[in-house]
């Protein structure tokens, strides 16, 4: 379940179906997968006291019964719609700042400002539900899984956010002698860089000393750095064009990964430098990585099941 502020809480329950009715049971309503918990949570009303009530004219002759929390047992959706509405309805008057009542085949609710912020105001809260079943054993699951046809394709959606991320990422391209740069992603044009030198110089000297007890990895971790300048990847700069620093030049440490089969350097973007990190300053795009439950599930479609990796030429 998520609230109006987006908080999320996963709660477990039980769909159930029931009618509903009036005292007088001239009208029922039936109730379609309705939800079970072991006790509602109902925030108390702020009190209306008889003083307020002679106040709003608009609603001189109704009477609002006092009802406890701990008496509400049932919370309707407006997914009953039935249940909600009726012709009567007693808003305020422009002039006044005050809860409208409305009638519903239970009766008359008031809903909207009963005093100032400071007293408590009548508040209404918004929440989303959304569902996953829990099936009782892994056989079942898995008769579901192979029985039924289910469409594994990705449907990606992307925010806002990510859209415009796209849009700077495409504007940043350029190719230039069969080779591809990009870019920065910064979140903003204007933001200046921290002086990272002295931070990258330290990161280096640390990362030295594993270096120096591992001779080995040492070369492989030098012969990798230098396999990236010979394709161009990277450029050796001089010592007058290390020195100069500018608002949008930046050190970033990096580090060697033994993934088993070989040394991969990592470039460190979250190590920071006056606090600060270098991802603080850049934006951060959709992720293109496929999910693995679409690509198990595609596995068994075909016979055999290929899989490649690519390699920079």
């Amino acid at each position: 379940m998520k609230t109006y502020d987006g908080t999320a809480k996963e709660v477990d329950t039980d769909a159930v179906d029931f009618e509903i009715s009036t005292r007088d049971g001239r009208k029922k309503f039936a109730v379609r997968r309705a939800y079970t918990v072991d006790k509602l949570n109902i925030t108390t009303n702020p009190p209306v006291t008889e003083l307020q009530m002679d106040s709003w004219s608009h609603l001189a002759g109704i009477k609002f019964p006092c009802v406890n929390q701990d008496e509400v047992t049932v919370l309707i959706g407006i997914d009953v719609v039935g249940a909600h509405f009726d012709s009567k309805v007693r808003p305020p008057p422009p002039h006044l700042d005050g809860p409208a009542a409305f009638k519903t085949p239970f009766g008359w609710c008031l809903g909207g400002k009963t005093g100032p912020p400071s007293g408590g105001e009548g508040v209404v809260f918004n929440s989303r539900i959304s569902t996953r079943e829990r099936w009782s054993s892994l056989d079942a699951a898995m008769q579901r899984s192979w029985t039924e046809e289910q469409d594994y394709s990705v449907c990606k959606v992307i925010s806002t956010n990510e859209k415009c991320v796209e849009e700077i990422l495409k504007s940043a391209i350029k190719c230039q002698n069969n080779q591809y740069t990009v870019a920065l992603m910064r979140k903003s044009k204007n933001s200046v860089f921290r002086d990272s030198r002295d931070m990258a110089l330290k990161r280096l000297f640390a990362s030295e000393r594993p270096f120096a007890r591992d001779p080995e990895h040492a070369k492989t971790y030098d012969a990798v750095v230098q396999e990236e300048v010979q394709c161009g990847h990277a450029e050796l700069l001089t010592a007058e064009e290390a020195k100069i620093q500018t608002p949008t030049k930046w050190y970033v440490a990096n580090f060697g990964v033994n993934n088993g089969k070989k040394v991969q350097v990592v470039f460190d973007g979250a190590a920071e430098c006056e606090s600060t990190p270098l991802n603080d300053f850049l934006q951060h795009g959709s992720k293109y990585f496929p999910s693995m439950v679409g690509v198990l599930s595609r596995a068994r479609l075909k016979p055999v099941p290929l899989s490649a990796e690519l390699k920079e030429t």
